[in-house]
């Protein structure tokens, strides 16, 4: 199954907060930094850079054009932007058990 692929919640312990980034993306530092505030100190926010090092099979065609993309357990949230309340609602026990569909926000390219 590829790293990407949604996961059960682990018993117990808090959510996966993945920002899936590339060098040189403006956006990717902001919704860092949305999702760092979001989620507070308690939640730590993992960075996948697609440029930097070796990354899983698929992962850089898959998010190439949408970076940055943020998953929760392996769901794809949000690509480009994000708010601070759909992260919230994210990494929330409801949240967590949504389907990926309900929470994917796409956004029109400009």
């Amino acid at each position: 199954m590829p790293w990407w692929r949604p996961s059960a919640p682990r018993a117990g312990s808090g959510p996966r907060v993945e920002v899936v980034t590339r060098q040189g993306c403006h956006l990717c530092q902001e919704m860092i930094d949305v999702v760092r505030r979001a989620v507070g100190p308690e939640v730590p926010v993992h960075l996948v850079d697609l440029d930097v090092g070796p990354v899983p099979g698929g992962a850089r065609e898959r998010w190439t054009t949408l970076v940055p993309v943020l998953l929760v357990d392996g769901r794809e949230v949000a690509h480009w932007r994000v708010d601070e309340r759909t992260v919230r609602a994210a990494v929330g026990p409801a949240g967590r058990s949504l389907p990926a569909r309900v929470l994917v926000r796409r956004r029109r390219r400009p």
